[in-house]
């Protein structure tokens, strides 16, 4: 039985019974499983990686950008197990393209391993072609953690149709090739009943006098200076230029990792310095934008 079968039996048993996951039981399962992986427990990699399956399609959070991005991770380990290659390409895509400086952990991808090399040829992978969706009323549509009128047709995504009050009812991985569920066409999806409970009734208690009200207090000074601060945001600015030096650096080794030409020897020292050089100017761009919020916000 294919993995999409899977997920559609999952996500109308969901339905059928009204069952609930949320995001944190959604990531400890994803957790667990990659935990088995890495011990090389491959049977219990395989039944974490269904429990996953059934907690996401029972999730009624949104997703965010983050999780989604873990989430096409954890699936591109699925298949590189399942021997499917051209889906664990489009699921290290579908992650790049929401975390492109994420790096993959030791445990789970060494340097020298397929996965790690199919995680580098997937960062060059051409973007890919959308196709509209059109959400029903009342109703907003989400893809990979984020509202959306469109989705990726050539890598994978996680749909999700949320309600007037922000609660996801509905949320399908799709893998390049499957049809959407019909809630991304346009037609509201079918929500369990809920029962109503009417409430007792309340005795109103004896009216009584209402006490004075006391006396404002004096209005708070305002003596002190508001603006942004220049030299937390002079940090900021350095901190920046610093993130983009590194990320040049970075895409100059991935360049010459992935040049023909480039001798086999040094194949292996330019992927780790080409990971190294991109998570270190990812943090170092997180330090420029918490430097800058700080420098913005708190003077205000």
């Amino acid at each position: 039985m294919s993995i999409s079968v899977l997920f559609l039996i999952f996500a109308s048993w969901g339905e059928a019974i009204g069952c609930e996951a949320t995001l944190a039981e959604v990531g400890g399962a994803v957790k667990d499983a990659e935990r088995a992986l890495a011990a090389q427990q491959l049977d219990a990699f395989a039944e974490g990686q269904a429990v996953a399956a059934e907690r996401l399609h029972c999730l009624t959070d949104p997703l965010t950008p983050g999780a989604a991005a873990a989430w096409h991770r954890f699936m591109a380990y699925h298949y590189m197990e399942q021997q499917q290659p051209d889906l664990v390409l489009s699921s290290f895509h579908a992650a790049l393209m929401l975390e492109p400086f994420a790096v993959l952990p030791e445990q789970l991808a060494p340097a020298d391993s397929i996965t790690a090399m199919m995680y580098m040829s997937a960062a060059v992978a051409e973007e890919s072609e959308r196709v509209p969706m059109q959400a029903p009323d009342g109703f907003t549509l989400w893809v990979d953690g984020a509202p959306a009128a469109d989705r990726p047709t050539s890598m994978t995504a996680v749909l999700q149709i949320l309600d007037g009050s922000g609660n996801a009812v509905g949320t399908q991985f799709l893998l390049p090739g499957d049809t959407p569920p019909e809630w991304a066409s346009g037609v509201a999806p079918e929500l369990p009943a809920v029962a109503v409970v009417e409430p007792e009734p309340v005795l109103e208690p004896d009216p009584v006098a209402e006490p004075e009200p006391a006396p404002l207090p004096p209005p708070p000074s305002t003596s002190s200076s508001n603006g942004p601060s220049v030299p937390l945001l002079a940090a900021a600015g350095g901190a920046a230029v610093g993130s983009g030096l590194l990320f040049a650096m970075s895409a100059g080794a991935r360049s010459k990792l992935l040049d023909p030409a480039t001798p086999l020897a040094e194949i292996e020292d330019l992927g780790r310095r080409s990971n190294g050089l991109g998570y270190a100017s990812q943090a170092t761009l997180g330090a420029a934008l918490s430097l800058a919020t700080i420098g913005v916000v708190v003077q205000f």
